[in-house]
């Protein structure tokens, strides 16, 4: 997956997660490195009836359980566990019955929600388990773009110090 780039990353990571895992609904937001917000990147329903299709916000510091779930990187957010620090007001309640938001890193969160009762115990795991994978796809694709980026630039560095070795050289030649 880690070879697709960002964008197929999560448009396959929303897609499997409806369509093969069976869960409701997957949204992944995506952190935008000139604002720091999270952006929604992909976003996948199932065919179920009274599916929702809400409107996915951009969110950015402090707005609601998505920017927790980022901001703490560590374990998920759902909405029990939201309950107490939180007010029931976020488009994520408005829309759906239960969430759970996992944390991908310093690359966004992954969102999978359910509007027919609860999710389930598996459909948790395999959201968590998704998520991390998920994760780690992105995480390869980044590490390999920055690895390219390193190439390119040691190349450059090389060329421009063989060009000053051969000016050097012609130098040297015509002193004596």
């Amino acid at each position: 997956m880690a070879d697709d780039g960002t964008d197929a990353i999560v448009e396959r990571a929303v897609r499997t997660a409806t369509e093969d895992l069976g869960v409701p609904f997957a949204a992944v937001f995506t952190r935008e490195s000139d604002t720091g917000a999270l952006v929604p990147a992909a976003r996948e329903t199932t065919g179920r009836e009274n599916a929702p299709e809400p409107d996915l916000p951009t969110v950015s510091g402090g707005d609601g359980p998505v920017w927790a779930a980022f901001a703490d990187l560590g374990e998920p957010l759902d909405a029990p566990r939201n309950e107490p620090y939180q007010e029931r007001d976020s488009w994520l309640d408005e829309s759906f019955d239960d969430w759970l938001v996992c944390p991908l890193g310093r690359h966004g969160v992954f969102v999978v929600a359910a509007t027919d009762g609860s999710l389930s115990g598996t459909e948790r795991d395999i959201a968590r388990t998704w998520a991390a994978n998920t994760r780690q796809a992105l995480e390869r694709t980044a590490s390999d773009r920055d690895l390219r980026e390193r190439d390119r630039a040691l190349k450059r560095q090389n060329d421009r110090l063989s060009r000053l070795d051969r000016v050097n050289r012609l130098i040297r030649s015509i002193v004596p």
